[in-house]
């Protein structure tokens, strides 16, 4: 799959719409299978609402809003964040308005601070150019996954 780039022209009343329109030009149902879980990766730069710094609620809404247009399965979909030396992922939801999206379009919202963790060994030695052992070495050649819990909000 190569990389694609789409540039809209959008106003206040279209920009949800306008967040689909970019993802179907771009083709992103190429890379995403609908058959296979997906977690969507918010961006929280500060707990405190700061515009341009996170995922802006009407981004997360054209995408969401896109996705289930499109056929993914809400039960599919994981918006998750995780917690840095400056945020707090559940005020911060609350506090970038994710929450009134994520509970219109029905998917939860996943704190990583909050979910148990397992480690899975790689079955086979990763390829050198995928495995980058100068930026992020892989100890013992593991990786660690999540099942999520719901936490309150």
């Amino acid at each position: 799959m190569h990389s694609a780039v789409a540039l809209l022209r959008t106003r206040p009343e279209t920009v949800v719409e306008d967040y689909g329109r970019l993802m179907r030009l771009v083709k992103y149902d190429q890379g995403l299978r609908r058959d296979q879980d997906l977690i969507l990766k918010l961006n929280l730069s500060w707990t405190k609402y700061f515009p341009a710094c996170s995922s802006q609620p009407w981004q997360v809404d054209g995408v969401l809003t896109t996705l289930l247009e499109d056929g993914y399965d809400r039960r599919r979909i994981f918006p998750v964040e995780n917690k840095t030396v400056v945020t707090d992922p559940i005020a911060g939801c609350r506090n970038n308005k994710w929450l009134p999206v994520l509970e219109r379009h029905g998917v939860p919202f996943i704190p990583l601070p909050g979910v148990e963790w397992t480690v899975y060994k790689f079955q086979s030695p990763l390829p050198e150019d995928v495995r980058g052992e100068e930026r992020m070495p892989l100890a013992d050649r593991e990786v660690r996954a999540s099942r999520h819990r719901d936490p309150p909000l």
